[in-house]
C-alpha cells in the first residue's frame, strides 16, 4: 500500500511497495526504496535514489533504473526514426529512374503517379510491420487492432 500526502512526485518516478511519501518531493526518473516523512532531502534528484537500509539518508548512485530504460526509450525512437527516413528511399530511386530522365511531359506525370503509388505500398509496409511488432511485444491479439470500434 502507498501513501502520498502533502508531496511532488516527478514523472515516471518508482516507489516501491509499502513506501509512504510524507511532505517530500520526489525528481523524475528516480526510484525509491524507503519512506520519506519530512526528510532533509526534500527534494530527490535523479541522480539520488533513496537506499533501504533504514538509515534515512539519500545515498547517490551512478545512473538510475529508470534512466536506463527512458535511454533505452531514446533509441528506439532514434531507430525508428531512421526506419522511417529509409522508407523514402525506394520513392526516390523510382523518381530518379522515371521522372528524372523523362523526356515527355506525359511520362512525368505517369512517373509521379507511380512514384505516389510506390510510396503508399512503402508505409502500407512499414506500418503493418509496426503494428504486428507492438501487438506481439504487448500479446494483443489481431481483432483488437483491426476492430477496435470502441475507441471513442
Amino acid at each position: 500500500k502507498l501513501r502520498v500526502v502533502d508531496s511532488d512526485l516527478g514523472f515516471k518516478c518508482h516507489l516501491e511497495e509499502g513506501v509512504d511519501i510524507i511532505r517530500s518531493g520526489v525528481g523524475a526518473l528516480v526510484r525509491v526504496k524507503q519512506s520519506l516523512h519530512e526528510s532533509s532531502a526534500s527534494m530527490v534528484t535523479s541522480r539520488e535514489v533513496l537506499d533501504g537500509d533504514g538509515s534515512g539518508e539519500v545515498k547517490a548512485y551512478g545512473v538510475s533504473p529508470t534512466f536506463c530504460a527512458s535511454l533505452l526509450h531514446e533509441i528506439f525512437y532514434l531507430l525508428e526514426f531512421i526506419i522511417l527516413m529509409a522508407c523514402f528511399i525506394p520513392t526516390f530511386e523510382v523518381f530518379q529512374m522515371l521522372v528524372m530522365r523523362s523526356t515527355s511531359i506525359w511520362l512525368v506525370g505517369l512517373g509521379i503517379v507511380v512514384c505516389i503509388m510506390v510510396q503508399s505500398f512503402v508505409w502500407a509496409v512499414f506500418l503493418r510491420t509496426l503494428q504486428a511488432l507492438a501487438r506481439t511485444t504487448l500479446s494483443i491479439p489481431l481483432y483488437s487492432t483491426l476492430l477496435n470500434f470502441n475507441y471513442w
